[in-house]
């Protein structure tokens, strides 16, 4: 610290430790310049071996749905089989429909989803040396062989499939509207388009299912019930004339005559 006055300004101490020696700092860094070209160098490596070799582009598609929410009936089965409203708790309804693994395996046996690589694991091709490979060689030296793994089931490959489905896939609602957009990324422009589509169409499909489940259902309740009744009303009428014939009743001609 030194100390510095005058006549018209108080006296002020300056701390030198706070200033940075520009010229010291370039020596260092020119000192290990080697280093760092050759760190810039190593991930300049790795970043080109990922992008051009390791990294796998993906394409991304999406499709629409409009929900419908106008009721028009053929038959007027109203009060059997009720309508969908808009509201909110509807929409977010439809869209669980749309990402359920139900509907995703319909997708998955109509595309055959389960012959992809890309959604079957067990048909990809061996990697090369990888750390996770080294570990299980590690770990098989030390603690000897892994016991051999069953193959898997077709149950297990299908449920494989769903999953990789429905990691590649999401569905939304545009703000505002009843539309819902389907989103598909895959490592193929045109599957992504095709499984996005085959989405739109296996919902629309089972929307239509569903409501003909409930219409056939009203309706061969309500033809049931009509057959019931007329049972029913042809029991009723036996009754009344087997009541007539067996009742002195005076009929309206013999009322006349007499």
């Amino acid at each position: 610290r030194f100390y510095m006055a005058d006549s018209q300004t108080p006296p002020s101490f300056v701390d030198t430790a706070d200033e940075i020696d520009l010229m010291a700092l370039l020596a260092t860094l020119w000192r290990g310049k080697w280093w760092i070209i050759l760190c810039a160098l190593i991930g300049l490596f790795l970043g080109g071996y990922y992008a051009f070799v390791r990294a796998v582009p993906v394409y991304t598609t999406s499709a629409a749905v409009a929900f419908e929410t106008r009721e028009e009936q053929v038959v007027d089965l109203e009060s059997v089989v009720g309508g969908l409203s808009g509201d909110q708790a509807t929409i977010n309804t439809e869209i669980e429909v749309l990402r359920s693994r139900g509907l995703m395996e319909k997708v998955v046996r109509r595309l055959d989803l389960t012959s992809d690589p890309e959604f079957n694991p067990t048909l990809r091709p061996a990697d090369g040396f990888s750390l996770g490979m080294a570990i299980g060689w590690v770990r098989a030296l030390l603690q000897g062989p892994p016991p051999e793994a069953p193959p898997p089931t077709d149950q297990m490959v299908l449920d494989t499939a769903i999953d990789f489905l429905l990691a590649a896939t999401s569905v939304s609602n545009v703000r505002q509207s009843y539309v819902f957009r389907i989103t598909t990324t895959t490592q193929d422009p045109a599957k992504s388009a095709q499984i996005s589509n085959a989405i739109a169409d296996a919902y629309i499909l089972d929307q239509l299912e569903v409501k003909f489940e409930a219409t056939e259902q009203a309706t061969q309740w309500l033809t049931d019930r009509v057959g019931e009744l007329q049972i029913e009303l042809e029991a009723a009428v036996e009754a009344v004339k087997d009541f007539n014939a067996n009742s002195q009743l005076v009929s309206p001609e013999q009322l006349t005559a007499l």
